[in-house]
């Protein structure tokens, strides 16, 4: 059975199906699900720009500068976030994590841009100040209509890939098994299906080469039960006739042995094919 082509056939194309199925299912659900952190650490970042949309435009239009590094100072340590205010010309007042005047100017920024065009804005880059990868969404202030500069909002996308490492390996130990189980129901379901198969195809051999054993049993109710019924029928028909040619040949044999006149059979060729 294992080592039959009808099971390695089927077998190699439903295991090349599974492995592929489940391998593009888990890269789909990793990707998509990168997705979602992405988004939802943006919609943090937004409520926390909005939260503090109030005293940055109070910072911004009254130049309330110290106040506002104050509470950044303050808040930005607790949420895990960077938080920094610049002006619609690019230059930084306030920032959580740096001296504002050791900063360059940000307007080349491509989140303060968009939030300059937009009303709000994102990217995810490299900063050169804090010398690691960071998300950062921006959203615009204004003052009586106008735009005055942006504040920006940042984390560290550590937090991301740590996330979706685990995520990783979740998924992939999710795939393993999913593979794992399918091979295994894949090999026995191809067994049982191709076992009858094999079973008919040995008795059509026995049948071809005269040797004829006990007709099988298969009585499980499917075409190639039908089949076999069919050969094993033929089987039993086989039997009764090569019985009763068996009988005529001795019957023969008995009637011509006892014939006192010679009988002497030739074929086509001549060639003698019997004698008495």
């Amino acid at each position: 059975m294992w080592s039959t082509r009808l099971f390695w056939k089927p077998f190699i194309y439903f295991s090349l199906l599974i492995v592929l199925g489940s391998v593009i299912v888990g890269a789909t659900t990793i990707r998509w699900q990168h997705e979602q952190i992405i988004n939802q650490l943006e919609l943090r970042l937004r409520n926390t720009a909005i939260s503090l949309q109030s005293p940055a435009t109070e910072a911004l239009a009254y130049q309330n500068i110290d106040d506002f590094q104050s509470v950044i100072a303050t808040i930005a340590p607790q949420i895990n976030t960077r938080i920094t205010l610049v002006g619609n010309q690019g230059q930084v007042f306030a920032d959580s994590h740096k001296d504002p005047l050791q900063l360059n100017n940000h307007r080349d920024r491509p989140e303060l841009i968009a939030a300059l065009k937009t009303g709000d804005g994102s990217s995810t880059r490299f900063s050169d100040s804090l010398e690691i990868e960071m998300l950062y969404v921006a959203y615009r202030i204004e003052h009586q209509d106008t735009a005055i500069g942006c504040l920006r909002v940042a984390v560290n996308t550590q937090q991301v890939s740590d996330q979706v490492a685990n995520l990783k390996l979740k998924i992939a130990t999710l795939v393993f098994i999913i593979i794992v189980g399918g091979l295994t129901i894949a090999g026995i379901g191809i067994s049982k299906m191709t076992q009858p198969v094999v079973q008919l195809i040995e008795e059509a051999r026995e049948l071809t080469s005269g040797q004829i054993k006990k007709p099988r049993n298969l009585s499980k109710g499917n075409e190639f039960d039908e089949l076999g019924q069919t050969l094993n029928n033929l089987s039993k028909t086989l039997n009764k006739r090569m019985r009763q040619l068996e009988r005529n040949h001795n019957e023969l044999l008995v009637v011509l042995e006892g014939m006192k006149e010679g009988v002497i059979a030739v074929d086509g060729s001549d060639c003698i094919r019997f004698a008495n």
